[in-house]
């Protein structure tokens, strides 16, 4: 690393330079740390930007693995502030050993406190084990796998992990996922979703049946803020029951999708609430007919995700 040569821009815009190259470009971050001691001190923290679990698939990987963040966080090199301040968006799963009684998350929960989107891949059991933890917390974007639990939790006991919430998702099949639920009780999703104050944006996984389409309707009358509700199917969207309001869509996708287009959100591409919004607004512009259409159809010219800002350049 040079020492600190005098830059050949105005320190305002050689900092943009820099920062901008990470942002988009994270696969250069370790090189551009190399340049030297005023580069390294402006994107350093831009390291920890996305974290994800150690993934084999590189167009899913984030701007720094999770183990190397937890090893930075046990030496103890930096502040707790550090990691607080620069740990935006972190993706966990149960792909990884956490640790005895989950040691290795709460470190996690504890020093990156600041984080504004979580994605929480794990069961039910780890997610109970984690209320506590998650209590600091206030995301504006969540996805679980099974989110009925963590509601009654944190919104029955007061706490604040879902005041700032905006967009969420629940990954499985809401009423799978919802404990001795038997078949004609209602769910006790909607009246949980209408007390988070801030939020604007909703999506779950769903099987194809009325059950499914009656829940989503409840959740619509009963949420009047809710902007966008996207229900993620498996199939032809086409051969769902529609629905006649300009604020649903259907989905497809698999896990794996959404965390690509999470990665790709971070670089400049979009993600499928960027997709949803894109059609909801044209269907309130009447653009989209009829409003009962709650699918995307290629002439709507909605982008798909931009799998070339994914595209790590050639090592």
């Amino acid at each position: 690393m040079d020492s600190n040569p005098s830059p050949v821009f105005p320190p305002d815009l050689e900092r943009t330079v820099f920062e901008t190259t990470a942002h988009f470009y994270p696969e250069t971050i370790h090189s551009l740390l190399l340049v030297c001691r005023r580069v390294y001190e402006w994107i350093d923290g831009m390291k920890y930007a996305t974290v994800t679990v150690n993934i084999w698939n590189r167009r899913i990987r984030g701007t720094c693995p999770v183990d190397v963040l937890l090893r930075e966080i046990q030496s103890q090199s930096k502040p707790a502030s550090f990691f607080h301040r620069h740990v935006q968006r972190l993706y966990v799963s149960g792909a990884r050993s956490w640790g005895e009684d989950n040691i290795d998350l709460r470190q996690l929960f504890s020093a990156c406190s600041g984080i504004h989107n979580l994605v929480l891949y794990l069961d039910r059991r780890t997610i109970d084990s984690l209320h506590s933890d998650l209590a600091a917390i206030r995301p504006r974007r969540l996805a679980v796998l099974q989110g009925p639990s963590l509601l009654a939790q944190h919104v029955d006991q007061h706490t604040e992990m879902f005041t700032l919430l905006t967009h969420f998702y629940i990954v499985n099949d809401a009423l799978l996922s919802i404990p001795f639920l038997r078949r004609h009780d209602p769910s006790p999703l909607p009246p949980y979703l209408a007390r988070l104050p801030a939020l604007t944006h909703f999506a779950m996984g769903g099987a194809f049946g009325t059950r499914t389409v009656t829940l989503a309707k409840d959740i619509l009358v009963t949420c009047k803020t809710l902007q966008v509700f996207v229900l993620i199917v498996t199939g032809d969207a086409r051969s769902f029951p529609p629905v006649d309001d300009a604020r649903f869509l259907y989905q497809t996708g698999s896990k794996e999708e959404f965390i690509r287009g999470w990665v790709a959100e971070t670089r400049g591409g979009i993600d499928f609430w960027a997709r949803a919004d894109a059609v909801v607004a044209k269907k309130q512009r009447g653009e989209i007919q009829p409003i009962s259409r709650c699918w995307i159809e290629t002439e709507d010219g909605i982008p798909d995700i931009l799998e070339s800002i994914l595209t790590p350049s050639p090592a």
